[in-house]
């Protein structure tokens, strides 16, 4: 229950912060205002893009010669995704689907690897997306990079301490345990052919493109003055920032990340809150509909979760 409290009482600091910060009612006006029909299309981006993210995770999980049906990873996505919205932690919901993965006869070790394997393809081809769009379209978008040099230097001292470690010790369970070992030598044993590359890297250029259109849907519903490619700059480092794991469904974090990058390049901090917010609402709406699959899912699955996590 501790670190319930606490995604608790970062979210509300955070909530409190950005209330003093940014006008609260020009933000509400501009959501009230937004055009239905566009938050409804981007409603539809959203799930487009857990379709797609089902489809990498199942090649990564070819990468381990384990063949599972598309449907039941994206069942296992939704549930994820519903999960995400109404649970205090997003490591709940990455929880219950490697259990949801056990039960429909995938190795638990499998499951985790391949997940963390999705996930790095995803980011990774984020990273690839905005520096190439940087790059080609000579644009004057201002980014703060302090936080890629950051995830950079963290990843280089990872890499030479664990090679310091396992030169030390021939045996890397001593350090990191038997079970973070398996994790590892299992990751270590991936392997993907050139098709098998290019699908994965297709499915995570398309899955993000499709998140991040859902956001420009949504800034254009309440008339934010971003252009679409601007758009394809500034929302992936606000999307990324916003993963960080530590407050309620990503409330809070993720109005503080979109508001932080918004206003690098002068889009004030009203009109930031209102699209963080209003994409909020989109991907709560996106978790409720996504909680059709829940019967899938008995409530051993939660509880394991919660106590895995408490």
């Amino acid at each position: 229950m501790k670190i319930f409290a606490l995604n608790f009482c970062i979210t509300g600091i955070v909530i409190l912060f950005l209330i003093a910060m940014c006008d609260i009612q020009q933000a509400w006006t501009s959501i009230k205002s937004a055009n239905i029909y566009l938050v409804i299309i981007s409603v539809g981006l959203v799930f487009l893009h857990l379709i797609f993210v089902g489809e990498r995770w199942k090649v990564a999980f070819q990468g381990y010669n384990q063949q599972v049906k598309s449907i039941e990873l994206i069942k296992i996505i939704f549930v994820g995704q519903f999960l995400r919205q109404f649970m205090p932690s997003s490591i709940i919901s990455e929880l219950v689907k490697m259990q949801m993965c056990k039960k429909i006869g995938l190795r638990m070790t499998f499951a985790l690897s391949s997940s963390v394997i999705d996930r790095f393809s995803g980011i990774a081809m984020l990273g690839l997306m905005v520096v190439g769009i940087t790059i080609f379209f000579n644009t004057n978008v201002k980014l703060d990079y302090n936080a890629f040099y950051f995830l950079l230097l963290l990843l280089i001292l990872f890499y030479f301490l664990f090679r310091i470690i396992v030169r030390k010790n021939k045996n890397p369970s001593i350090i990191f345990g038997n079970r973070v070992t398996s994790l590892i030598d299992c990751m270590a044993s991936f392997r993907i052919s050139l098709f098998g590359f290019f699908k994965l890297s297709f499915f995570s250029l398309a899955a993000n493109i499709l998140i991040i259109l859902s956001v420009y849907v949504t800034a254009l519903s309440i008339n934010v003055p971003i252009t679409f490619i601007q758009a394809f700059i500034v929302i992936p480092l606000a999307l990324v920032m916003s993963m960080i794991p530590i407050s309620f469904g990503g409330w809070g974090v993720r109005e503080a990340s979109f508001v932080y990058v918004f206003s690098l390049n002068s889009i004030n901090s009203s009109d930031a809150l209102a699209t963080s917010f209003l994409y909020g609402l989109v991907l709560t709406f996106t978790g409720l509909i996504s909680g059709v699959f829940l019967p899938k899912l008995s409530m051993f699955d939660i509880s394991f979760a919660l106590k895995k996590n408490v």
